[in-house]
């Protein structure tokens, strides 16, 4: 890595006027944003402190031609964008250098608590002498300049720490995606429809407020308490149904969504009861308007940043979002109003590609399944199949059978039991009794005996991982997943074909009663065999998608990725031309796998709604 430039920016805040009161765009767009200064260090050498009327001269001198390390892009880089209209070369984030490499060892990954794990150091103090100062006086620009720049712990002294740490652990195949990250949210390409999102919110509260008149209530409290709610039913001469959880043993109220003995009371024959039921199904839920919010919120400012946390999952490395940062496309509904909101700016359209059954079509290659996995490979349905072998008599498309074979070749290859995946099929809305349950389940195991072998494989790598003595591969079909100890902290884990890990710190066996576990955000985490099968299946998952990802941004932007699909823009004129190179890319063999078969659905739009 050449020419690397440590950055750090110092900015006026208050009580008022923070970060833990606004979105980062609403931050650093606000009128009220001041740069104090900027702390600035090559790779060697003396950090510099920058003062804020000086910044823009040395920044346009540095900044593009030079890969810029932060901690934390989504400020820093946002800042050097947004207020400076500065690109760098490359970005190179040690926030999700952590997340990557520590993953569950830190609840947060921030500056002074990867110090701290890594480093065994800590921050410098005087951070506190700016607060709510818009002009300081020399003695405390001083004090500013050695926390943020000049001190020997300093936050352009431990950034630069932390990074040379972590430097030799670096999968170097990942840095695109790292950089890709950031300029999701520094460099935004998409814009939100404001007017569609204006209106979409005043409809959601007000059918929410129309739901809360029907009960007579004056505010939501009764709705979003468990104990008031039920005192209101017993008012009404209702026993609150109950609940007893299958992992605890222990009764509560059943009143969640899916919960039956709450959804039947919407056919109770006093109307008070219905109405206070729907209101509790239609009003405790605030998810839904506060995104609207939020992106009516984000869209007032031109285009939408997205908000990636690169290996945001601690153990597959997915990405994870957050909506209170700009935006979480990962979490919308299909076919809701605030996917029908995001759009391509002016002149430009939507190309998407999805890796079709992709963690489906992982499964079955570990497992060695050659049957099911050939049907996917030549584009037959692999659920009628299943059905058919349920039921005994052919199953179509549109049938509530297939819709239950479906669920049990997707759900049920990570060991998932039949109370499991009964509650899994009652919270998708399909209809079947315990009996079928135990007949899918079962009937799975006994149709694809490779998964069952699989899970064992797992257990096996656990083992491996925890003896640590040689580094072990999986058996055959299986040698992209290698058992180790990752050489960061000595952690159990299984080595993806990336070069990063799944980790499973604190790895434990308890011979007695056969059951693993491992240390997470300080508790422990029981896990087994078909558990770590699904860890591994995502995390190759993300790892097919993200390179396609990267290939793909090279003949055009892309713009967003959601699970197993990734988005980008093109000319309208050209998007005959996109649709082709997306489902080239995304379709065509993976180097590092070539046996795997992969399909892909493509769509084009103006709207992302409009590609479902």
């Amino acid at each position: 890595m050449e020419n690397l430039l440590f950055l750090d920016f110092e900015t006026a805040y208050s009580k008022e006027y923070s970060l833990t009161k606004m979105t980062t765009q609403e931050y650093i767009m606000d009128e009220r944003f001041k740069v104090h200064g900027v702390g600035l260090a090559r790779e060697n050498g003396d950090p510099i402190w920058v003062p804020g009327g000086k910044c823009d001269a040395a920044l346009r001198r540095v900044v593009p031609t030079s890969t810029v390390v932060v901690h934390n892009a989504s400020f820093d880089v946002a800042i050097l964008a947004w207020r400076y209209g500065l690109r760098p070369l490359r970005i190179i984030d040690t926030v999700s250098l952590s997340r990557a490499l520590i993953g569950s060892r830190l609840r947060k990954h921030s500056l002074d608590n990867c110090a701290k794990v890594l480093l065994g150091r800590n921050k410098s103090q005087g951070l506190a002498v700016s607060m709510g100062k818009w002009e300081l006086t020399p003695e405390e620009e001083r004090t500013l300049a050695y926390y943020c720049a000049l001190g020997p712990d300093s936050d352009v002294n431990l950034c630069r720490s932390i990074f040379k740490a972590f430097q030799p652990h670096i999968p170097a195949q990942e840095l695109p995606l790292i950089d890709w990250c950031a300029r999701a949210f520094t460099e935004p390409k998409l814009i939100l429809d404001s007017a569609h999102l204006e209106n979409y919110h005043k409809k959601v509260v007000a059918e929410k407020q129309a739901v809360l008149d029907r009960t007579g209530l004056e505010n939501r409290d009764v709705l979003m308490s468990n104990p008031k709610f039920a005192e209101a039913l017993i008012a009404l001469g209702v026993t609150p149904p109950m609940k007893i959880s299958k992992t605890t043993g222990k009764e509560s109220f059943a009143f969640a969504k899916t919960d039956e003995g709450l959804t039947s009371l919407l056919e109770h024959e006093n109307p008070s009861v219905q109405a206070l039921v729907a209101a509790r199904l239609g009003v405790k839920s605030t998810i839904e308007e506060t995104r609207a919010a939020t992106y009516h919120k984000a869209s007032l400012y031109g285009s939408w940043p997205i908000h990636y946390n690169y290996s945001g999952a601690n153990q597959t490395h997915r990405f994870s979002g957050s909506n209170g940062a700009g935006g979480n496309p990962q979490n919308l509904k299909r076919g809701g109003e605030l996917r029908n909101a995001i759009m391509a700016p002016d002149g430009y359209t939507l190309v998407s590609g999805d890796l079709s059954q992709i963690e489906l079509r992982i499964t079955l290659a570990l497992a060695g399944e050659k049957v099911g996995l050939d049907k996917l490979r030549y584009g037959q349905d692999l659920y009628s199949w299943f059905g058919e072998i349920m039921y005994g008599y052919e199953v179509w498309k549109g049938m509530n059978e297939r819709q239950i074979a479906k669920s049990a070749v997707l759900g049920c290859g990570f060991g998932m039991g039949k109370h499991r995946f009964y509650d899994y099929c009652i919270a998708m809305g399909i209809q079947l009794t315990q009996e079928e349950a135990e007949k899918a389940v079962a009937l799975y195991r006994a149709t694809f005996p490779g998964v069952v072998r699989l899970w064992r494989m797992a257990e096996r790598a656990l083992h491996a991982a925890l003896d640590g003595s040689v580094e072990a591969a999986w058996p055959p079909g299986c040698e992209h997943l290698v058992a180790c100890r990752e050489p960061l902290f000595d952690t159990p884990a299984i080595r993806l074909p990336n070069g990063l890990h799944i980790k499973y710190p604190g790895l434990e066996f308890d011979a007695e009663n056969r059951q693993w576990s491992y240390e997470s955000d300080g508790k422990r985490i029981k896990i087994f065999g078909g558990l770590v099968v699904e860890n591994c299946v995502q995390a190759l998952a993300r790892n097919i998608n993200m390179g396609k990802l990267i290939e793909i941004n090279k003949y055009m932007p892309v713009v967003m990725t959601t699970h197993d699909d990734n988005t980008a823009i093109v000319k309208e004129d050209k998007a005959e031309i996109g649709r082709k190179i997306i489902a080239k890319i995304m379709s065509s063999p993976v180097e590092w796998w070539p046996d795997l078969p992969l399909g892909v659905e493509v769509k084009v739009g103006k709207r992302y709604g409009e590609m479902e």
